[in-house]
């Protein structure tokens, strides 16, 4: 044994064996690099070290049979004896650290053959995270790096469009804007960032203008360990800027279909031959209606922007369903002060998106909307909606949820809801929308514990208070009542502060409302100031949502009165539980419900097939009803 292992140092076999592990650590190094850069499949490196270490046995072959000479490669029996034994001393600490780094690498591979479990490679690791969550993303607003306001909302408008095409990805995941931008102004780091929106990749990047040229810098981290998966700068023009999303979209998609499977062939350019000006334009509109609810003028805003985006191409069709969708948003709004001009114009949006892109998604969901709200055209409605089930069944069956609310299949609605608050968490008007439909059921408890846990960290503008006060009354716990009392009366205190401009009508008829409800003693002053106001001004904006509380003081021929002409302005649906018992718990009185005149008023148009609706699902309550309850 000790000739053997003195044969082996002779023949320079550790040496030799020494030098192949450096140089193959090197390659290894290489490997790896490439991988990332290059985007190489996972097992890319790991075939390296396979490689290598099948060509460790005929490396020590070799060196046992040759050596390399003064005189090139000589086979050790054709070397003197003397040469040989007068490398010993030279080579003997060369020799123990090759040994000791061969019996490590020997260590390790052992291990990992005998213990599978204690050492799972790479190709092994990533497929047991693609089994998880591995095929998802989140998209953060691209950081602006100046203090200009436009490019604060140019980078949350990429950001929102790189997004959306995203989401056509079928396979992939993909966090939902309000969720992720959420988190984006929160400090947190990118793996609580991904753990809170239970995603494995986070894109983010940043945004920069010099001039008519941008600089975007875009990176796709991992959100477990923070690695730098795929990064890339861009400097377009302004005219190239649609054209870059697609850019950076078609990259990170190549990237997730190498890694993952998902994603191949999904990125397509859109924005050929828009209007450079107006796709900014329209960026800033979107970004603006993003942050409607910290200020009420970005509303203003925003709407503006898609006006003059449609004004510099009147064939930008997104641009139009964008203005649409703002309009709806906005009903009851000071901004649709003029009722007949904004109807017109939100009309008018419709119909040219429409026009220009007979597959545009949103015009097509917008537009259902708003024939229902504003046209009480439920049979039109249903018509686009199934339009836009052949493009995407998943936002359809969402959207779908004001119509099943409106038409007496609340149950339905709120499942659908269920649906948004699993792919959106963090979406704070979904979910106080939700909430109000879980109160409109029955369910107070699961509705007012959303408004305990948005009042407690101010999820939503101060507006909110007036719902949270509704729910609280209709738990009829005493300490909640309290509570939402005071609030109540704090935010009535704060609207107060503000000037008329910036204030919905409703606010002039709400507070007679609460003083009601919450048996306030100046409540029957309340009541009469606005029985008042409603004989020469009438406030019909949300009169569907406030009136059964409103018809329980208010002379009976006064309140139809008010929801005829709320019938005529198109205000009386605002929202999807209008001209229903309040959050489906209070009723009309039996009065109004039997009067002739409200009797009329469901044979309109739009109400008789509300009505007819509604009866057929089995939800009789707020329809009118004869003398004898066995007719109805």
């Amino acid at each position: 044994m000790k000739t053997f292992w003195t044969e082996l140092i002779k023949r320079r076999v550790f040496r030799t064996v020494g030098a192949y592990i450096g140089v193959g650590y090197a390659l290894l190094l290489v490997a790896q690099t490439l991988e990332h850069a290059l985007v190489l499949p996972t097992w890319f490196d790991t075939s390296v070290i396979s490689i290598l270490v099948m060509g460790l046995i005929p490396v020590i072959v070799l060196a046992w049979v040759f050596q390399f000479t003064s005189e090139g490669l000589v086979r050790n029996k054709d070397i003197p004896q003397a040469d040989i034994s007068g490398q010993d001393a030279k080579i003997e600490l060369f020799d123990i650290a090759a040994i000791a780094i061969t019996l490590f690498i020997v260590g390790v591979l052992g291990l990992r053959i005998l213990s599978p479990n204690v050492m799972t490679s790479k190709t092994e690791r990533s497929a047991e995270i693609i089994d998880a969550p591995e095929k998802s993303i989140a998209v953060l607003p691209f950081e602006a790096m100046s203090a200009e306001q436009s490019d604060l909302f140019l980078g949350r408008a990429v950001a929102e469009e790189t997004l959306n095409r995203l989401a056509k990805i079928p396979e992939l995941k993909v966090s939902a804007r309000t969720s992720s931008f959420a988190l984006a102004d929160q400090d947190l780091d990118i793996k609580e960032i991904g753990e809170r929106l239970e995603v494995a990749h986070i894109l983010e990047g940043s945004i920069r203008r010099s001039g008519d040229r941008i600089r975007i810098t875009a990176q796709l981290v991992r959100t477990d360990d923070g690695y730098h998966i795929w990064t890339e700068t861009f400097e377009p023009e302004m005219a190239d800027l649609f054209l870059i999303e697609d850019r950076i979209v078609a990259a990170i998609s190549r990237t997730l279909q190498i890694r993952l499977g998902v994603g191949i062939g999904q990125s397509k350019p859109t924005g050929d031959g828009i209007d450079p000006a107006a796709y900014e334009a329209f960026l800033n509109g979107k970004a603006l209606w993003s942050l409607r609810m910290r200020n009420n003028e970005n509303r203003f805003k925003s709407f503006k922007a898609f006006e003059r985006a449609v004004e510099i191409d009147p064939g930008f069709s997104e641009a139009w369903s964008a203005l649409a969708l703002t309009g709806l948003g906005s009903k009851g709004s000071p901004l649709s002060r003029d009722k007949e001009a904004f109807s017109k114009k939100i009309d008018q949006a419709l119909d040219r998106a429409l026009a220009t892109n007979p597959q545009n998604l949103e015009a097509l969901l917008v537009a259902g909307h708003w024939r229902i709200s504003e046209h009480l055209d439920f049979d039109g409605a249903q018509d686009l909606f199934e339009r836009a089930r052949q493009i995407d069944p998943k936002q359809t069956e969402l959207a779908y949820a004001v119509y099943w609310a409106m038409t007496g299949e609340p149950e339905k609605a709120l499942a659908a809801r269920d649906k948004v608050a699993e792919l959106d968490p963090l979406n704070f008007g979904f979910l106080r929308i939700r909430a109000d439909l879980q109160a409109m059921i029955g369910r107070d408890d699961d509705a007012l514990k959303f408004y305990n846990e948005c009042q407690a960290v101010n999820c939503l503008q101060e507006g909110f208070i007036a719902f949270g006060s509704t729910v609280a009354l209709l738990s009829e716990d005493p300490a909640e009542i309290e509570k939402w009392q005071k609030l109540w009366h704090g935010f009535h205190a704060f609207i107060k502060t503000l000037p008329e401009s910036e204030l919905p009508q409703v606010v002039k008829v709400i507070p007679a409302y609460f003083a009601t409800e919450f048996g306030d003693p100046n409540a029957e002053q309340l009541q009469q100031e606005m029985i008042e106001l409603f004989k020469t001004e009438p406030v019909t904006d949300t009169i569907g949502q406030w009136g059964p509380t409103f018809a329980q003081f208010m002379p009976p021929e006064l309140f139809i009165d008010t929801l005829k002409l709320a019938y005529e302005r198109g205000d009386l649906f605002g929202a999807s539980f209008d001209m229903l018992p309040f959050y489906g718990q209070k009723n009309y009185p039996d009065e109004l419900l039997k009067h002739p005149r409200y009797h009329a008023l469901w044979e309109k148009p739009g109400l008789k097939e509300l009505a007819t609706l509604r009866r057929a699902n089995g939800y009789h309550h707020s329809l009118p009803v004869q003398d004898n309850p066995a007719s109805e």
